[in-house]
């Protein structure tokens, strides 16, 4: 029913849908996209290495994109953080993913 205004606790569960980002290879482009479910309002999405992967940047949108630099092979946590505008106060959800750049 969207006729009546929300109330506490009326925000759909805000959750991160993507399965893990692909992994990517050293001077081929890249691009991961968080996807997300649920959630009231505008949904924001950031993208956070842990450890920035140079050649990678993070999109306003929370996409990670851009072309892996040498030396960038081996293993790099990202973490992504989205959060919602429900009015009782936003949903925020992390989840740590795991990228693997080959040479």
């Amino acid at each position: 029913d969207h006729g009546r205004p929300a109330g506490p606790g009326d925000c759909p569960p805000l959750v991160i849908t993507s399965g893990q980002p692909p992994n990517g290879r050293v001077g081929q482009p890249y691009h991961f996209e968080p996807a997300t479910s649920g959630g009231q309002g505008s949904v924001t999405r950031w993208a956070i290495p842990t450890l920035p992967i140079p050649g990678l940047e993070t999109l306003s949108s929370g996409g990670l994109t851009g072309t892996p630099a040498a030396g960038t092979a081996g293993s790099w946590e990202v973490r992504v953080t989205v959060y919602d505008s429900c009015p009782e106060g936003p949903q925020t959800v992390n989840r740590s993913y795991t990228i693997v750049i080959a040479e």
